[in-house]
């Protein structure tokens, strides 16, 4: 992957999106922003409690910077202050650039199945789409019996099919 050239508030954004969204070990590589040091203080992240996406906000304590290794921070849903997501990851300067990644996420990132799609697929259904999200976002090469992937090339049709209803 290329080196990228950041402004701070370049990487401030960048930062949101892998927080939010990259898989465990991809990392961004870049130069520039040196001054940057803390995690973004806000993200939008879907909360169990709420049962909708909503603002989540962390600690920030003035004088610390994040970038130094291995560290981790947690944040709660500024909704309900119950549901609570913490990152576990690696930012440091090395010697031509920075790297940041993640090396871990607790609960743990998973594409959320719309309530429409959910309805619409068996139980059966639902749990073997389920597993092939998890298992996309997991990075793990995807192994499957013949009889296996036949099932998921229907469940993708039937979610094509769903998808043009709604």
């Amino acid at each position: 992957m290329p080196i990228e050239q950041l402004t701070a508030k370049d990487l401030h954004c960048k930062l949101v999106v892998v927080l939010q969204s990259w898989l465990l070990y991809r990392v961004l590589e870049y130069t520039g922003a040196d001054e940057h040091v803390v995690v973004p203080g806000y993200l939008s992240w879907y909360c169990n409690s709420c049962k909708r996406d909503t603002f989540w906000e962390t600690y920030l304590q003035s004088n610390t910077t994040y970038k130094g290794g291995f560290t981790s921070k947690e944040y709660k849903c500024k909704n309900c202050g119950v549901g609570n997501v913490r990152y576990y990851f690696y930012w440091k300067n090395e010697e031509k650039s920075s790297r940041f990644f993640k090396v871990g996420q607790h609960p743990e990132l998973e594409q959320r199945v719309s309530d429409s799609l959910e309805a619409a697929l068996n139980t059966e259904d639902l749990k073997m789409y389920k597993t092939v999200l998890r298992l996309r976002n997991s990075a793990v090469p995807l192994q499957v019996e013949q009889a296996q992937l036949g099932t998921c090339i229907d469940i993708g049709r039937l979610i094509v099919e769903i998808g043009k209803t709604l």
